[in-house]
């Protein structure tokens, strides 16, 4: 049974990247450029990457149920997969309610995933590392974040 359900998460994950990828988030202009040279292609590479991490749950669910996986025992695709899925969904969060909804939302979530429970703590994180990642984009970079959709 919890072979069946790596398998849906993993083709969870995979279908719902494929579908951001193909659909769900703008091409920008500056895009011709190099991916090292441009910020706008990391929402891009995140869904490649949950591409591929899908993939991966789905040949570990569909090997180990031939006997043939050599997945060790402290690999939890489950868990693997709920926090790609967190990933690709904060993707499209970031392109349709913006930077400081989808980060002030997608951090706390992942930590509490992740079994950090004080909320003190995650509260602080949370606030520090969007004001961060801000400032230092939009103030130090100048690369303008997408801050709210309306």
């Amino acid at each position: 049974m919890k072979r069946f359900i790596d398998l849906w998460i993993g083709a969870v994950v995979l279908l719902l990247a494929a579908l951001l990828y193909t659909t769900g988030l703008p091409k920008t202009d500056g895009m011709a450029t190099s991916i090292a040279m441009n910020p706008a292609w990391y929402p891009w590479l995140l869904l490649v990457m949950a591409m591929i991490c899908g993939l991966g749950l789905i040949a570990s669910a569909l090997l180990s149920r031939t006997g043939s996986s050599n997945v060790s025992a402290g690999v939890r695709p489950a868990r693997m997969g709920a926090g790609l899925l967190a990933i690709c969904l904060y993707v499209a969060g970031f392109w349709f309610v913006g930077y400081w909804a989808a980060t002030l939302l997608f951090i706390p979530a992942l930590s509490w995933g992740l079994g950090h429970r004080k909320p003190v703590e995650v509260a602080l994180v949370t606030l520090i590392v969007t004001s961060l990642v801000w400032l230092v984009f939009t103030q130090l970079l100048h690369i303008p974040l997408r801050d709210w959709p309306f």
